[in-house]
């Protein structure tokens, strides 16, 4: 099973998750996130670390700054997620390939299998099931919790995303089957720090797959 270890602010962490058998390291490059990573503490781990699987993640931040981002961390082979709907997506594509780009679909409790037909030509893509608001903050909502059979059965390959911990991980494999899964906020012990033990946990949960 696919693993990404999102939201990653520490070279620790990063190394860390990456010896734990992480197929994908999330940067958070959102400003209103709270598990924003400063250019500072990016720099650091991207020297370090250059080869590691990185993945460059925004909101709806705007296009220049995206761009900048890029450019200035254009050595390191990283792949970048945006939202689906965002209006850069297609310039971006463009510009990266679809190999390098990662779209986050939102999906909720009404979910059928060709509305992802618009994205067969990307290599991943993620299903978001939490509800967020335009910040990128998740927020309450009416069902919070996926209905997550409904994604049962996908062929294309994807990440599942959204109020993922160790403690619900065996369940949410047996309900959805995904291809792989994105965890952030459910493996730290405060915002951007991740928890060692729980990291270590989720990790050997999640390579396991549906084994357990």
């Amino acid at each position: 099973m696919v693993v990404k270890i999102c939201g990653i602010t520490r070279a620790h962490d990063a190394k860390l998750a990456y010896y734990r058998g992480a197929d994908l390291l999330g940067l958070i490059f959102h400003p209103a996130s709270p598990r924003f990573c400063g250019i500072g503490a990016a720099t650091e781990m991207l020297r370090s670390f250059p080869d590691y699987p990185w993945v460059f993640v925004f909101s709806y931040d705007d296009a220049n700054y995206i761009q900048e981002i890029r450019k200035k961390f254009s050595a390191v082979d990283a792949k970048i997620q945006i939202p689906a709907t965002h209006r850069y997506l297609k310039n971006l594509v463009s510009d990266a390939g679809y190999e390098n780009v990662i779209p986050v679909v939102g999906v909720q409790n009404s979910f059928e299998h060709d509305f992802l037909d618009p994205f067969s030509a990307f290599s991943l893509i993620v299903l978001d099931t939490a509800v967020r608001g335009d910040d990128g903050r998740q927020k309450p909502g009416p069902d919070d919790k996926f209905t997550r059979h409904l994604i049962k059965g996908i062929k294309r390959p994807h990440l599942l995303t959204g109020g993922l911990t160790p403690d619900n991980l065996e369940g949410v494999i047996c309900d959805a089957e995904p291809y792989g899964v994105d965890v952030a906020g459910g493996i730290e012990k405060s915002s951007g720090i991740k928890d060692d033990v729980q990291l270590e946990k989720f990790m050997r949960i999640a390579k396991k797959g549906r084994g357990f």
